[in-house]
């Protein structure tokens, strides 16, 4: 007998979990979302590396307003074993979540000795159609997670309940499994009253020594909870200047109790967001009034049967226990309900159920039973059915919002948020643009909708409508740290340093723990050629971003300004080894070693960077249409000889953007035969700063300073061009003229 009840448990495992498996299977074909996935995963410096600091800042850095360290840690652990491949992350949630219903399976069958009970209650918390956001959206994860250790320390404290309190070691991994379950996410801080609910189950009754037993898991829990509160009221999450009134929000918590229970057995429509009414006047709409009755009756009707039905009693309990704390009391996050909310809590109702079917003590128990299992099974197949349908909403950004959008017309975030997707994943500008302007006219006062298409312009280099957006957005929404920095950004392509770094630095104040915010200050400070500050800025950036070899080369390239040449071959080394192939390191570490006197090892260097595709008759820049247009028509003005005209289109692009180094040498070569020596040296100067093998703009430099009289430094211009390029023949003649020059003097 033994032998044929464990493999009639076995066989019960195996059907539980495939059953669920399949339908939650087709989740792991989906990507990633916009909806906070890039947040936690992929700009999120914490994922970079795996080592003692890093696991020190994961451990004491909130991410979105959230203290949930060990959700930070299982992403850098699966970052560096997998990358971003969005499979295994949904392959991992899918994991946890059978994990989860296999230790329901567990906890029932020691909560009630009854198989049946326990099998249909897992099942039913398996594949209802309102976990499928916990298990579908990576970020997510924080739900699967927290339940898993909630679960194992209900486990651990049932049975140091049913070994007669002498295994206290089953209290200790009780204990450390709700310290995992907090730093998961902070909503397990309500486990010590399941744990007495527990109790009560076990023992119909809560004595004091129950309540002292639970004394190290509520100072855990008020710990947790206060450090959450000041996290998620210092990023805004918690947002008391709502205009609600204390009655509409009891309105709220009442409305969302009666509607997470009405989901439970009628989940449709399902929705990622649920939006907060429009008030008409003082008043709410009329539903969320006729809900407030329905809690109001509900409560009497626990309080006239709550005694007589233990299993109701505790369904009922765990489930409004485990869901309080986001009944909309406080107004936390944008959302009036949240799907994920209920993974924990639905096990309350799906026990709940199962009890209902299988303990019914009716006169016609057999019968009732019976129809009762039927009707359990038909909803059962249907929910499994929503659940695997459900997945084609979450299959990517596009299909997310555009589900949203479908639901909610007038809803400008989703807009705004998929036009963030069209042009930042699928470089679908038009349609980001379309989504953007359908935004603001959805809604004129739309910080994310006017911040995406500061990012449309800033992209298309319109850098002055740029600026325009995103200040529009900070005055809707101040502190937002990413559109300050975007606006940093759109200042700094612009040419205007000043303001990219008053921009950064508001963006580094308002969040310091984006740390892109630090590598585009950096840039700016090396603009400014203020190299010390830009330093330290990379160096801050390198401290989350070791392996990231470009900025070591910048961090070398300021060395270099700073003729620190040691500290500069250290740093543009490290680059290097690294792996980066770029060649304009290739060309700096070239020249940094001619600097060195090591002119055999600059030589060969130069030659990689020339296989690499370094062009050394030209340099790096950043130029859009309007410049590029200029600068044509500067050259066909000046090859019609038309110097002053040239002269005012090189400056016109100049002025446009600073950084178009290729303008300058031509400028600079009008300037010479204008004859305006000096100023055609300066701008060869700048040029060459940039582009440091071009041989003939030393060619050219040198006749400027032949021009002015300096045949030292044209002497030195020639040696070097003649360096560069030997079989430049006029380059050779001209320095054989200036050393007769020279002798004669």
């Amino acid at each position: 007998m033994p032998k044929k009840t464990e493999i009639k448990k076995t066989i019960l495992v195996i059907v539980l979990l495939t059953w669920t498996c399949l339908a939650h299977l087709p989740g792991l074909k989906n990507d990633f979302i916009n909806f906070d996935d890039r947040t936690h995963l992929m700009d999120n410096p914490m994922n970079s590396t795996m080592n003692i600091d890093n696991i020190k800042r994961i451990f004491s850095t909130p991410v979105l307003g959230n203290y949930q360290p060990m959700i930070g840690l299982l992403f850098a652990i699966e970052h560096l074993l997998v990358g971003f491949n969005p499979f295994y992350y949904h392959l991992l949630n899918l994991i946890l979540h059978l994990c989860n219903t296999f230790l329901i399976l567990l906890l029932i069958s020691k909560l009630i000795n009854n198989q049946q009970i326990a099998f249909f209650t897992a099942l039913i918390f398996g594949i209802h159609p309102l976990h499928v956001e916990s298990v579908a959206w990576v970020s997510g994860r924080k739900d699967l997670l927290y339940v898993f250790f909630f679960i194992l320390s209900m486990i651990h404290y049932l049975k140091y309940l049913q070994q007669g309190k002498r295994q206290f070691s089953q209290y200790g991994y009780s204990f450390v499994f709700f310290l995992l379950s907090c730093l998961s996410k902070p909503m397990a801080v309500v486990l010590p009253l399941v744990l007495l609910l527990i109790d009560y189950y076990q023992t119909d009754k809560i004595s004091i020594r129950q309540w002292l037993e639970k004394i190290p898991f509520i100072i855990i829990s008020l710990i947790i909870g206060i450090i959450s509160l000041n996290i998620q009221q210092e990023a805004g999450a918690i947002q008391l200047n709502q205009h609600f009134s204390i009655f509409d929000r009891f309105t709220f918590g009442a409305f969302t109790f009666i509607s997470y229970l009405l989901k439970f057995v009628f989940p449709f429509p399902l929705s990622a967001y649920y939006l907060y009414p429009i008030k008409n006047g003082f008043f709410l709409p009329f539903i969320y009034y006729l809900q407030l009755f329905v809690f109001l009756f509900f409560i009497l009707l626990f309080f006239c049967v709550y005694k007589k039905n233990k299993n109701f009693t505790f369904g009922i309990l765990f489930f409004f226990i485990t869901i309080a704390l986001v009944l909309q009391w406080l107004p936390v996050g944008g959302s009036l309900i949240a799907e994920r909310y209920a993974y924990l809590s639905y096990f309350g109702l799906a026990f709940l159920s199962s009890c209902f079917v299988f303990k019914n003590k009716n006169p016609l128990s057999n019968n009732m039973t019976k129809i009762l299992l039927v009707i359990l099974v038909m909803v059962i197949l249907i929910f499994s059915f929503l659940s695997f349908n459900r997945y084609k909403i979450w299959k990517n950004s596009d299909t997310f919002w555009t589900a949203l959008i479908e639901k909610y017309p007038s809803f400008s975030y989703a807009y705004a948020m998929r036009g963030i997707y069209f042009l930042e994943e699928v470089n679908n500008k038009e349609l980001a643009l379309i989504d953007f302007n359908s935004g603001l006219k959805a809604d004129p006062n739309s910080f994310k909708a006017y911040s995406g298409r500061g990012c449309y312009y800033l992209k298309e280099t319109q850098f002055d409508k740029a600026i325009s957006d995103f200040r529009k957005s900070l005055m809707i929404k101040p502190n937002q740290q990413e559109v300050f920095n975007n606006l940093g950004l759109a200042y700094y392509l612009s040419g205007k340093t000043d303001s990219a770094i008053t921009e950064f630095t508001k963006a580094i104040t308002f969040s310091n723990t984006a740390h892109g915010n630090y590598l585009n200050r950096g840039n700016a400070w090396f603009d400014a050629e203020n190299y010390m500050k830009a330093i330290e800025d990379y160096n801050i950036f390198i401290s989350y971003f070791p392996n990231h070899p470009l900025v070591y080369y910048l961090k070398g390239l300021c060395w270099f300004e700073l003729k620190e040449y040691h500290y500069a071959l250290k740093d543009i080394e490290t680059a290097i080894a690294k792996g980066t192939v770029e060649p304009e390191v290739f060309a700096s570490y070239a020249r940094l070693l001619e600097e060195l006197h090591r002119f055999k090892e600059s030589s060969a260097t130069l030659q990689k960077a020339i296989t690499l595709g370094y062009n050394v008759l030209s340099s790096p820049c950043h130029f859009d249409r309007i410049e590029d247009e200029l600068n044509k028509k500067g050259n066909k003005l000046f090859y019609e000889q038309k110097y002053d005209s040239a002269l005012m289109c090189y400056s016109e692009a100049l002025k446009s953007n600073s950084k178009y180094w290729d303008v300058y040498v031509n400028r600079a070569n009008t300037l010479n035969v204008l004859k305006q020596y000096q100023l055609a040296i300066n701008d060869y100067n700048i040029f060459l700063k940039h582009s440091y093998f071009n041989h003939q703009a030393y060619y050219w430099r040198s006749i400027a300073r032949i021009g002015l009289g300096d045949l030292k430094g044209a002497l030195e211009d020639l040696n070097r061009t003649l360096k560069l390029q030997p079989e430049l023949s006029q380059a050779n003649t001209l320095r054989n003229q200036i050393l007769l020059e020279i002798d004669k003097k």
